[in-house]
């Protein structure tokens, strides 16, 4: 009877999501200022401090993205992003907890009437539920079972044929924003990928089934983002 314990087991903690084990780290002072050349509608990326499972992502700055809303006087310097608990508004405070390496982008054709409808549509869905999108080495078929489709991007929340459509993570809300107005930011575009697991994090047996049994399908990244001709990034002059 062991060994269907262990197999359970093994699941539920590949399935944790980012959110959960943000909100175990100690809550810390510390605020990330964010450079007045960083403007509303703007792309921040960043890192997870000590984030050494399987769901980092290699590369720098490569962990989370989320969109910059700009400043409000009661809750500071805000942005709108998709976590564990979903597509919700989170202050810078609330980023410096448990991010760092802070790189920021700008859309090139992007114009104010553009960010203000960008923004309005991942506004408008606010509330919708969080999709996984690490790729799931120990059962990557397991959105047959209707539960995720390990990173499948949508940007039409109501096509019925893409069982996460009504599900976002946090590159893929940054992503489909932009898409909606009329530009593609995944230097992809629809190419199937097979993605890559973070070797350094991941057990030599994890890396042999996720090789043997993952497949091809359309995602986007931060680095898919941060690469595409369609963005450039903010430096300071």
């Amino acid at each position: 009877m062991k060994k269907p314990v262990i197999f359970i087991t093994i699941i539920f903690l590949n399935l944790l999501t980012f959110e959960s084990i943000a909100q175990a780290k100690e809550i810390t002072s510390e605020e990330i200022d964010i450079p007045d050349y960083v403007k509303r509608g703007d792309i921040i990326f960043m890192d997870t401090q000590d984030y050494t499972t399987s769901y980092a992502i290699p590369g720098y700055s490569n962990d989370h993205a989320a969109i910059y809303l700009g400043h409000d006087y009661e809750n500071g310097r805000y942005f709108i992003n998709a976590l564990g608990k979903g597509v919700s508004y989170i202050t810078i405070d609330e980023f410096s907890n448990f991010l760092e390496n802070f790189t920021y982008y700008r859309v090139k054709d992007s114009n104010k009437t553009i960010i203000e409808k960008t923004i309005s549509w991942a506004e408008s869905k606010l509330g919708y539920k969080y999709q996984c999108f690490f790729p799931n080495i120990f059962f990557p078929k397991l959105w047959y079972v209707g539960m995720f489709e390990l990173g499948k991007k949508c940007a039409d929340t109501e096509d019925k044929t893409v069982k996460t459509a009504k599900r976002f993570y946090c590159t893929e809300l940054v992503w489909a924003s932009y898409y909606n107005q009329g530009i593609d930011i995944d230097q992809n575009g629809w190419e199937k990928i097979k993605p890559e697991i973070p070797s350094d994090n991941v057990p030599y047996w994890q890396q042999l089934i996720w090789n043997k049994v993952g497949w091809a399908f359309e995602y986007v990244d931060c680095e898919d983002i941060k690469t595409s001709e369609k963005v450039e990034q903010l430096l300071p002059e």
